[in-house]
């Protein structure tokens, strides 16, 4: 009887001191470990659900040793339609208006109207893409997310979420070790070699609640590409407040 009291106390003592194991950061502070579960649960919470959003955003796109600027109105509607005028000195160049299964770009610069289905994007910078998945990046949504042989550690002073063994795909998130907001994402396809990483900060209130991320930084490589960065620095968002979405040809 009392080696079955010594095994129970054994296994107590096991969980005990992995539910209270800490890391120190770089600085000093002392993280406690969490699980993969718990981490994964508060990405949940902290999606954001709005019927509308818009915005100001400044770009910045360099690819292939070039650098361009543009400034853009960002206009979108829940699980309907994004819509995008993209400026260049005060002067619309480009006007695009992005469904669930479409996407139709007024090129005035070029004087170029097109209409494609959505893999369009998926051709053109070589990355799976759906609108869910432009929706949750716009929004600061983590996405890609696996439950599947995830784990999770503390990496670069941050905590660190893995799904290495779903191959062919890595995904890798890293969550705030304060708030746990969703600072970076990676994401590998190992089948065609192309990579994506989102970088995401300066959090602020929107409506005075709502955490959001107001800066953006996007890295892509893959053969086809090259690498591509692109840095969106969005300011006057509001939610739920209707926008018009105008769209012609002229």
């Amino acid at each position: 009887m009392k080696s079955i009291h010594r095994l129970l106390f054994f296994f107590l003592c096991l969980i005990f001191l992995s539910a209270c194991k800490t890391v120190k950061t770089s600085d000093g502070t002392t993280l406690r470990v969490r699980s993969a579960n718990f981490l994964v649960k508060k990405l949940e919470q902290q999606r954001l659900d709005v019927e509308w959003m818009t915005a100001k955003v400044k770009l910045k796109l360099s690819e292939n040793g070039r650098t361009t600027r543009a400034s853009a109105d960002l206009r979108m509607r829940k699980d309907s339609v994004i819509w995008m005028s993209v400026k260049k000195f005060g002067i619309e160049g480009v006007r695009v208006l992005i469904t669930t299964d479409s996407v139709y770009l007024i090129n005035r610069l070029d004087r170029e109207y097109i209409v494609q289905d959505f893999s369009f994007i998926e051709s053109e910078f070589n990355l799976p893409a759906s609108f869910e998945t432009l929706q949750d990046f716009i929004l600061g949504n983590v996405f890609f997310m696996t439950k599947e042989n995830i784990k999770s550690d503390i990496n670069n002073d941050a905590y660190h979420l893995m799904a290495s063994d779903a191959t062919p795909f890595v995904n890798e998130y890293w969550l705030n070790p304060v708030d746990f907001n969703l600072e970076k994402m990676y994401f590998n396809d190992l089948r065609y070699n192309r990579e994506l990483t989102v970088d995401q900060s300066e959090y602020q209130p929107v409506n005075g609640v709502i955490a959001f991320p107001h800066r953006r930084v996007v890295d892509m490589q893959s053969q086809q590409t090259g690498n591509v960065s692109v840095e969106l620095d969005l300011s006057k968002v509001k939610f739920n407040q209707p926008a018009n979405m105008p769209f012609q040809k002229r």
